[in-house]
């Protein structure tokens, strides 16, 4: 999701106690991490990127520390850069007038 201008992930609350880790990387096998924290919601917001894919896991950690299987990863896809469609729309329009 989309939320002022920041993406936003989120992910059912476990149980009373239970933290969430969660990476997000520029690759799918999670060796350039651009994030790797410890939270004690379900949710995380980041700043949007142009150009490079990201992935993104979550897993649950319990109260005595065992850390849970890592979830499904999520590809994030890079924000569109609309620029060379802007130069050209104005271009056209120049023509135009």
């Amino acid at each position: 999701a989309v939320e002022n201008g920041q993406l936003s992930a989120s992910w059912p609350a476990g149980s009373p106690g239970q933290t969430y880790q969660i990476q997000l990387a520029y690759d799918a096998k999670f060796t350039e991490l651009e994030t790797d924290q410890t939270l004690a919601e379900p949710g995380f917001s980041f700043a949007p990127i142009k150009g490079r894919i990201r992935y993104l896991r979550v897993r649950t950690i319990e109260p005595d520390g065992y850390e849970g299987p890592w979830g499904t990863v999520q590809k994030v896809m890079p924000i569109p850069d609309y620029t060379p469609l802007t130069i050209l729309g104005a271009a056209v329009l120049l023509l135009l007038l």
